[in-house]
């Protein structure tokens, strides 16, 4: 936990100047940013600038970086909203704020106070001391400190504007564990089942809203397809001055290579020679193909400019489908 980050009033009082009212695209604010101040200590926090998005993404660790990472690549997320705040009164479901989405009658969000006590674990739920209306004469009295949720994505499938909430630890054990608190209270019999009361408040608080809650881990992907997207993820953003006339004819040179013994990299000289541009550029414009699924190879596999490439053999969206569901 960050040293700014604990339950106080202050911090509550922030969490909701982020939050409310709910924003999207480059105006969403997260609960926790990825900085000193904030990010737990422990942690190896991050920020991804995504082009789409047109803002910076908070990553609060490694798995969690990743996983952003995908989500940025999948062609049917249109929104993603990172270290959310679950919202500790009801509220209605998070789609009905999109300003573009026609409307819809979507169930709502009975709060994580009502959720806590209908399982009988209002216990766990964090609360705080403060000034009532932020009237500093008035005397403080406890109120509830939302939970934060770690990512909430926003796509469409057939049926039209969807959510899923993913909660991401580094390993599945870590699910029964408390992050926080003393040693011995993060192993107690208490400790983990205060933790999995709390697992239970977050996944039945988005299951009213018709939001599954998804578990995944590093362990659950392909490495080498997290580790291309890694690399993807640092081109695609990456200016170039290529004309539009002449992008589809690179793209086509590089597509035609796939599956041949042909490199990347000879065919990227030949186009930079031949179209008067910089080999830098050609680069750009190779690994943003493959970031926007122009170019498909195999992402399951490491490839690098001087090695052929290789077919595509799975398309990294439909083998991680499952994580794209419903409640």
């Amino acid at each position: 936990m960050g040293f700014n980050t604990r339950p106080s009033e202050q911090r509550l009082l922030t969490i909701l100047e982020r939050q409310t009212p709910q924003k999207w695209g480059a105006d969403y604010v997260p609960s926790t940013m990825s900085t000193r101040e904030e990010a737990p200590s422990s942690s190896r926090s991050s920020l991804l600038q995504s082009r789409c998005h047109g803002r910076a993404l908070h990553a609060l660790s490694p798995g969690e970086r990743d996983l952003l990472i995908y989500a940025l690549y999948h062609p049917s997320v249109f929104d993603i909203h990172e270290q959310r705040m679950l919202s500790t009164t009801p509220r209605r479901h998070p789609l009905d704020d999109h300003p573009t989405l026609a409307p819809e009658i979507r169930p709502s969000l009975r709060g994580t106070v009502a959720v806590a006590e209908a399982l009988g674990v209002l216990d766990v739920h964090p609360t705080v001391l403060c000034h009532p209306d932020g009237d500093r004469h008035r005397p403080r009295s406890r109120v509830p400190f939302p939970f934060q949720g770690d990512i909430l994505v926003f796509f469409n499938d057939g049926d039209g504007a969807a959510a899923v909430n993913w909660t991401i630890k580094n390993t599945h054990e870590a699910f029964e564990r408390p992050s926080f608190g003393s040693r011995r209270y993060r192993s107690s019999a208490k400790g983990m089942a205060d933790e999995r009361a709390r697992h239970a408040i977050e996944s039945v608080y988005y299951q009213d809203a018709g939001i599954a809650t998804v578990r995944l881990t590093p362990a659950d992907w392909d490495r080498s397809l997290q580790e291309n997207l890694r690399q993807l993820f640092l081109w695609h953003d990456s200016s170039h001055s290529v004309p539009a006339d002449q992008l589809q004819n690179i793209v086509s040179h590089f597509q035609s290579s796939v599956g041949t013994r042909l490199r990347p990299i000879e065919i990227a000289i030949q186009i930079a020679a031949r179209f008067s541009l910089l080999l830098y550029e050609v680069k750009v414009v190779f690994h943003q193909a493959i970031w926007s699924r122009a170019l498909r190879i195999n992402l399951f596999e490491p490839f690098l400019m001087d090695h052929p490439l290789l077919p595509e053999v799975q398309d990294p969206v439909k083998k991680y489908a499952s994580w794209f569901r419903r409640g």
